[in-house]
């Protein structure tokens, strides 16, 4: 934001950026008065390949979305091409706080950022009961099969008996008395 002191009257007022399109804005002003102008410039991509750079931007978490200066969100797809300079850029994703990142991105070459978000409470919270829910049917499931092993282990001991008293009436063997 800029202040600008000028005589009463009309003015215009144009705002010029490399890898921006131009605009222009006309203002009245009365004498002694004030007056405000907003001036949103949208991204020339026919001059980004000479007035432009590469920002890449590196997320923890899958399907965020991003802003760029202030620009409506969108899924984040890399590389995203800027005009060089400052940038503000915001990283969304449900279930997570944004983040917020000043960034530089170089002229003709590529700015990296690594941003590594952080879960909300409420994640958090659905993370470690779903980590204890986990955890206790691991259990259950371990309990349940060594029961079954240990339960298949007597059934196999008491049916080897059985097997080696049939094979002895088989062939007619009695067994020795004690």
């Amino acid at each position: 934001m800029a202040s600008v002191t000028v005589a009463p009257g009309v003015h215009r007022v144009a705002v010029r950026r490399a890898g921006y399109a131009s605009m222009e804005q006309s203002i009245t002003l009365q004498d002694g008065a004030l007056g405000n102008l907003n001036f949103a410039p949208a991204v020339d991509a026919a001059t980004l390949s000479q007035h432009g750079g590469i920002l890449n931007v590196q997320v923890s978490e899958n399907q965020s979305v991003v802003s760029v200066d202030d620009s409506e969100a969108a899924p984040l797809v890399n590389p995203v091409h800027l005009p060089a300079g400052p940038h503000r850029i915001r990283i969304e994703r449900g279930g997570f706080l944004p983040a917020e990142r000043d960034t530089y991105v170089p002229l003709g070459s590529t700015a990296n950022v690594v941003v590594a978000l952080k879960p909300t409470p409420d994640t958090r919270v659905q993370y470690v009961t779903s980590a204890e829910r986990h955890r206790a049917w691991s259990w259950v499931t371990l309990g349940t099969g060594v029961a079954l092993g240990a339960a298949g282990t007597v059934m196999g001991l008491v049916e080897q008996g059985k097997l080696s008293a049939a094979r002895r009436a088989a062939t007619g063997c009695r067994e020795p008395r004690r």
